[in-house]
């Protein structure tokens, strides 16, 4: 039997909702826009897309670069 439980780890620029107008989060909208047709989203639209998905426990690591860490388990 496999174990039902793991994490996943995402490497990602998190938009920080107290200040929506940051130059470092608009730059990379507005560069995911333009290559992938993708978004840049909150700690909060990231932990629903996990929850939704069967993830619990989501957290976050403010780096202070230019990415920032989620790192949410599945049980």
């Amino acid at each position: 039997m496999l174990a039902s439980w793991g994490a996943v780890l995402l490497a990602e620029t998190v938009l920080d909702e107290r200040k929506p107008h940051s130059s470092r989060a608009f730059l990379q909208s507005l560069n995911m826009l333009v290559q992938t047709e993708g978004e840049e989203r909150s700690f909060v639209r990231y932990s629903a897309l996990l929850r939704e998905h069967g993830f619990a426990g989501v957290r976050l690591c403010c780096t202070g670069n230019f990415l920032d860490a989620l790192l949410a388990f599945k049980t």
